[in-house]
């Protein structure tokens, strides 16, 4: 993903997904081995939150990590495959307190 580079990126008020199919376009147009990269986007019941992003020269690897951050995505690799999926909801633990009374005497 490294060797994947974009001269510039400009995302003006794109959503998630659209953005994702972007890079994934033109990852294989700029991979020097002609592979580009194959993304799964697992998004039923996530965000698709619309993105608006410039940056100059950089990596697929940076602008993948900058987009999925911004819009509560993780991403991991099994085998070829790039595979996003929402960042999964943390939820209190039972005996946690939830008012922050932490400090009783």
């Amino acid at each position: 993903m490294k060797t994947v580079v974009f001269q510039e990126l400009d995302f003006r008020s794109i959503s998630f997904s659209d953005a994702v199919e972007y890079l994934r376009l033109q990852s294989k147009e700029l991979d020097p081995q002609e592979k580009g990269i194959n993304i799964l986007l697992k998004s039923e019941n996530g965000p698709n939150p619309n993105l608006s992003l410039m940056l100059g020269k950089t990596s697929m690897h940076r602008a993948l990590k900058l987009i999925t951050d911004v819009a509560g995505y993780r991403w991991r690799f099994i085998g070829n495959m790039l595979i996003l999926e929402p960042r999964p909801k943390i939820k209190p633990k039972r005996n946690e307190s939830r008012t922050g009374d932490f400090f009783r005497d």
